[in-house]
């Protein structure tokens, strides 16, 4: 596994009984090719290594997939983040023997996974489970839920003033874990999608979504320019990419993180790591913010963010 990731790549290695080995990644997000093959050489009972397309970024997993096939193992591409891509880059999917991808971290669904195997006609398995009616009616409810939701106002942003020692929320703060997360259920994982989230993602249009999420980077991007004490991990939007989140990086994260949330701005970071000598994981864990780049954004929403955001970093 990378040594930067999230709790959700880890907790199926453990319910299975894996053990997980980290490899470390460059400040690019980039896989260390030959710090892989270094662990390679060493232990040569690794199986599978993950490599991720971070944020829905496309990343040239050639190398890496080159030198895992001269000793067997096999590339699954995590593209949990990159569920909508422009295909015409060539990139995203192009590596891995086995794909894995989140839909609904991109579409309006309430649950689903897919796991696909590139390019071959080998069985992964024959997931008979199906959701039961009350989970199809639940899954209607949460979708009308979150449709009520949108049609009211939210929760208003808070001023942050340190100056006037306003007391903040420690809990934000990195976390360490002990076991599975609270949130995963290996009973889930023989379950196939809901019907309500298979019909969601045929009415999709990933390229409305696509435009959509790319104008919100952009808009994050003019209203972020020259901010200081941060700046973004990816400056520029590469063509094929369609981002899951805007990812910043911040200079003083343990002044400045639990600030930001206090103003109810919605930003999320991985602190739940695993312990690694990776320098970059070490670092991105406090410093490595994802704010919102979802296509129900507004361009007033995003500078509403923004201009809080300024506020925090500037003082």
């Amino acid at each position: 596994l990378p040594a930067y990731h999230c709790e959700s790549m880890l907790d199926p290695v453990m319910a299975l009984g894996g053990e997980a080995v980290f490899y470390p990644v460059t400040p690019a997000l980039e896989p260390d090719a030959d710090a892989i093959e270094s662990v390679l050489r060493s232990n040569r009972s690794i199986r599978a290594l993950i490599a991720v397309h971070y944020f829905g970024f496309p990343f040239d997993f050639g190398e890496v997939a080159a030198r895992l096939r001269q000793y067997g193992v096999s590339l699954i591409e995590d593209c949990c983040h990159a569920f909508v891509v422009d295909r015409r880059d060539g990139v995203i999917g192009a590596w891995g023997r086995f794909l894995v991808s989140s839909p609904y971290k991109l579409l309006p669904c309430c649950e689903g996974g897919i796991l696909a195997a590139n390019g071959t006609a080998e069985s992964l398995g024959d997931h008979q489970g199906r959701f039961g009616l009350r989970t199809e009616l639940a899954a209607c409810s949460y979708l009308l839920g979150q449709t009520l939701l949108r049609s009211r106002r939210r929760p208003p942003l808070v001023q942050y003033d340190r100056g006037k020692g306003t007391r903040v929320e420690q809990s934000w703060h990195a976390r360490s874990r002990d076991g599975l997360s609270a949130h995963y259920d290996p009973a889930r994982s023989e379950l196939r999608r809901s019907k309500v989230s298979e019909m969601l993602q045929r009415l999709c249009s990933p390229d409305k979504i696509a435009r959509r999420r790319r104008r919100i980077y952009q808009l994050w991007l003019d209203a972020l320019h020259g901010v200081p004490n941060a700046k973004p991990w990816a400056p520029r939007l590469p063509p094929g990419a369609v981002p899951y989140v805007f990812p910043l990086l911040l200079e003083r994260p343990q002044r400045d993180f639990a600030a930001i949330k206090y103003c109810g701005i919605p930003v999320w970071r991985w602190d739940t790591l695993a312990v690694t000598s990776c320098a970059t994981s070490s670092a991105y864990r406090f410093k490595l913010l994802q704010l919102p780049c979802h296509q129900s954004l507004g361009e007033k929403d995003v500078e509403e963010m923004a201009a809080l955001l300024r506020s925090v970093l500037k003082d």
